[in-house]
């Protein structure tokens, strides 16, 4: 009978201390912000921002495009506006964390001129800081496409 009564007791005292020290947090499903509240808002297809191991967000086009805030469209070259002409230029967009464009890479298109237009015209773009976990701004990227039409 002693025995179960130390035992009763010394399970209790420790269920006292159990208690009295806080457990360490594990972020779950209830406690964990959502995604949403931490990247620029996602497109339909539910395509997210995905973390880059310096803090660097890869964003959707859409989702790269909402944060522009100013900046003039590239140029279409005269001398490349042929009727019925469509070109493609692709590149990809990084801007620091004060929203600033950091570097254009292009990254498909066959004209040097429309390539070069797509860069001068880029750099000078400027974007809303993209914010994460209570405020703090991070840089990010996007890919772009931009199409030339000749009418």
């Amino acid at each position: 009978m002693r025995r179960w009564a130390l035992g009763a007791i010394s399970l209790f005292v420790a269920g006292i201390i159990g208690c009295l020290t806080p457990s360490p947090r594990v972020d779950t499903p209830a406690n964990t912000p959502p995604a949403s509240q931490n990247v620029a808002p996602a497109v339909a297809s539910g395509a997210q921002a995905r973390p880059k191991g310096n803090g660097l967000k890869l964003l959707t086009p859409e989702s790269g495009e909402m944060q522009k805030i100013s900046g003039a469209p590239p140029q279409f070259p005269e001398e490349l506006r042929h009727a019925g002409s469509i070109y493609i230029v692709s590149a990809k967009i990084c801007v620091s964390n004060a929203g600033v464009v950091d570097s254009v890479s292009i990254l498909a298109g066959h004209q040097p001129a429309l390539a070069t237009n797509v860069v001068n015209a880029v750099k000078d773009w400027r974007f809303t800081p993209l914010t994460v976990n209570g405020g703090a701004a991070v840089p990010f990227c996007y890919l772009a496409s931009f199409e030339f039409k000749a009418v």
